[in-house]
């Protein structure tokens, strides 16, 4: 490896390490998934009702997909099919 290629190589590595090394109390990666999937279920769900509309959905970056599944073609989603969206 060239001497630049070695430097870039380095300069990578220290950024990368910089950009992982924030406080893990302050991020959501140390909470369980299954608590990561509940707080968002409970962030799309605006009216508290426990279901997901499809306004409610239409905020989410996957909405579009949520009729992959809905399980019981009910056109809304439970906490069970948002979990099963959340995977895609």
């Amino acid at each position: 490896m060239k001497l630049p290629e070695l430097v870039m190589f380095a300069a990578l590595i220290i950024a990368t390490g910089d950009c992982l090394a924030g406080n893990p109390s302050q991020t959501s990666a140390t909470l369980p998934v299954k608590q990561q999937r509940a707080d968002d279920f409970t962030q799309y769900d605006t009216d508290g009702n426990g279901l997901l509309s499809k306004p409610e959905l239409a905020k989410h970056p996957m909405g579009a997909h949520a009729s992959m599944v809905d399980a019981n073609r009910d056109g809304v989603l439970d906490k069970r099919e948002f979990a099963e969206l959340e995977r895609m």
